[in-house]
């Protein structure tokens, strides 16, 4: 499946290209999020995280600010 990878937030290049790589080898490990049965995170870094919502081949790469709001919403 091909995924196109949007950022939200401030994310360095050096993390796209991170998750990028990630992507493409197939290797993401998704993990269902226990707030909300639909999203869906892998971890980038320590302060990076990827969701995917809902099975969509659209990925959201952000930090963990937006990613807590994303969960609380």
């Amino acid at each position: 499946m091909n995924f196109t990878i949007r950022t939200e937030g401030s994310v360095p290049l050096k993390i796209l290209v991170k998750a990028n790589r990630i992507v493409e080898s197939g290797k993401v490990r998704w993990r269902k999020t226990q707030r909300d049965s639909q999203l869906k995170s892998c971890r980038i870094t320590d302060c990076f995280r990827l969701i995917r919502m809902n099975n969509s081949s659209i990925l959201l790469l952000m930090d963990h600010k937006h990613y807590n709001r994303y969960l609380s919403a």
